[in-house]
């Protein structure tokens, strides 16, 4: 990378008026693949490099960007973030102090991405396809694959020398089953941080199959339940989705100071809601940008903080936010490292990385056993939340009857409608179980997508209403 550059930036900024000023020079290289049907449809190599420049002046923040690396160029992004910072406003706070850091992170691969050609990476796809259709022939399948080597390097005036790069695989796969008198849509997300070998294993294809013929039997058998007030046991995949919705997002820290209301939704908690209880004590949530492999991974996040496991639920009880600098500041605590941008183009902002539940102390066989009428959601279908995230929807796909304690009959489309709290506070037992699944988290304006992965364990609620 030219180093070089970046420390001109920096250096640029603070002669030019900044207090503060923190640089990311970032290199991505994309190869994307769309199938539809079996049929290769459209393919895209990409490169995206450039810089941008976030500094501090008058106690405001200003942010430029762009996608060249000549001095004037960059030069014109630092006055017109001065200028943007000067034209702010009332001071906000200003960021959180952070001790200087110098880390050099390259993300091991056992298969480079860049050893495996378009060829094997389209027969991979096609693989899947074909294995699909021959399970349940009337299907629209459509895959996409995305493999992403991101090389990024941050440089701060408290001295935080920070280089990465992280390699990525995901595949995503939007799935119509149609019969005469059903259809349902199966959308899910697979992949991390590494080389090929993620896909090579084997273990997405014979995910995706066992999880296609469960919905065929869905479709096929699957019988209407009475509304009525039942248990219910997740498994992990809804314990993902639930988590990141419900306890992710109005965690963090932009949120609950107002800042995302009119881009992304706002939030239940305030900045005075540390310590209120919205849960029974075998929640725990938690939220780990450290767990190697993942497709939130990450040492040091992009204001040069460094990561670490964020505890935001505790035993029921709201422990901490998602911050970032600029949050913390606002609320009086340090950053924990919680500021992502998806690109160098945009702006960090406060995201989630890896949400999960934590794991309790119940085999899933015995979260089964100790439900005399229930029902058993493995996978959804559907699922809404309000702007708060308040009061959530979700509709089952892969679904169960539990019958004194076995699980019986397969279900059609059972639907859980429930406050967060009201939701939380039904848990008794948490699974020993533990599973996590990827997902691309939408935020902002621009909107920003992030790789994140979420899940966790399995767990049980008492006395809900489905309908």
């Amino acid at each position: 990378m030219e180093y070089e550059i970046a420390e001109f930036a920096l250096n640029k900024a603070l002669e030019l008026g900044a207090d503060y000023a923190e640089v990311r020079l970032e290199n991505v290289n994309e190869d994307t693949f769309v199938m539809k049907n079996g049929i290769a449809e459209d393919s895209s190599f990409s490169m995206l490099s450039g810089i941008s420049v976030r500094l501090m002046h008058r106690n405001m923040l200003g942010f430029g960007a762009v996608n060249s690396l000549r001095k004037e160029d960059i030069l014109r992004v630092i006055n017109r973030a001065i200028a943007m910072a000067s034209s702010a406003g009332a001071a906000n706070g200003g960021i959180a102090s952070e001790p200087a850091h110098e880390s050099r992170d390259i993300v091991p691969q056992k298969i480079n991405i860049n050893d495996v050609g378009p060829d094997e990476k389209l027969s991979y796809m096609k693989k899947i396809d074909d294995e699909v259709k021959d399970i349940f022939e009337k299907s629209s399948r459509f895959l996409s694959l995305e493999v992403t080597g991101s090389e990024k390097y941050i440089l701060t005036s408290e001295g935080s020398k920070i280089y990465s790069f992280t390699p990525r695989v995901n595949l995503h796969h939007y799935i119509t089953l149609m019969s005469e008198k059903r259809s349902a849509q199966k959308y899910w997300q697979y992949g991390g941080v590494g080389g090929w070998e993620i896909m090579s294993r084997g273990d997405t294809i014979n995910e995706i199959t066992a999880s296609i013929r469960e919905i065929v039997e869905m479709i096929n058998k699957g019988e209407k339940m009475d509304d009525g007030k039942v248990d219910v046991v997740f498994s992990p995949e809804l314990t993902g989705i639930i988590t990141h919705e419900s306890v992710g997002h109005p965690s963090e820290g932009d949120r609950v100071l107002g800042r995302e209301a009119a881009q992304a939704g706002e939030s239940y908690l305030t900045k005075d809601m540390l310590g209120t209880r919205i849960g029974t004590e075998a929640v725990n949530v938690a939220d780990d940008p450290t767990i190697k492999g993942s497709n939130g991974y990450y040492l040091y996040d992009d204001e040069g903080v460094k990561a670490r496991k964020r505890l935001l639920v505790k035993e029921g009880v709201i422990n901490e936010f998602l911050q970032n600098r600029e949050s913390a500041a606002m609320m009086g605590v340090e950053s924990n490292g919680a500021s992502r941008a998806n690109v160098f183009l945009r702006e960090p902002i406060v995201r989630m990385a890896n949400t999960y539940l934590e794991p309790g102390d119940h085999s899933f066989e015995e979260l089964v056993e100790g439900v005399k009428n229930g029902v058993y959601f493995k996978g959804f279908n559907e699922w809404n939340i309000d702007d708060k995230r308040s009061h959530q929807r979700y509709v089952g796909l892969q679904t169960w009857r539990i019958r004194n304690g076995r699980i019986e009959e397969p279900l059609w489309a059972p639907i859980l409608e429930i406050s967060t709290k009201g939701l939380w506070s039904s848990v008794d037992a948490v699974g020993k179980d533990f599973e996590m699944h990827p997902a691309t988290c939408g935020k902002g304006d621009p909107i920003q997508g992030i790789p994140v992965w979420m899940g966790g364990a399995s767990f049980r609620i008492r006395d809900v209403r489905l309908g």
